[in-house]
């Protein structure tokens, strides 16, 4: 979406602009599928390391439809992360 409006902001202001999409399609599915599950529950762990952007992103994304942690390891979950969750 960031992107998006970005672009529009660009190509009012600009006679010539072009724009390179380059996401990966396997990055594109996975953020859109995640996306549609984050919309359908509680709470959301996305696994992965933290130095990773396309991990972070994801949790980033999944944050704005539901409660949503990142983290690498199982040590890391808390049992309040669940109080009140049904799913």
């Amino acid at each position: 979406e960031k992107f998006k409006q970005i672009v529009a902001e660009l190509l009012d202001k600009s006679n010539e602009v072009k724009i390179y999409r380059t996401i990966c399609t396997a990055t594109d599915q996975r953020q859109s599928a995640a996306l549609k599950l984050a919309e359908t529950v509680d709470v959301m762990l996305v696994i992965g390391g933290k130095n990773s952007a396309n991990t972070t992103r994801l949790a980033q994304l999944c944050a704005t439809k539901c409660r949503t942690y990142h983290i690498e390891t199982v040590r890391e979950i808390q049992d309040e992360w669940f109080a009140d969750i049904e799913k």
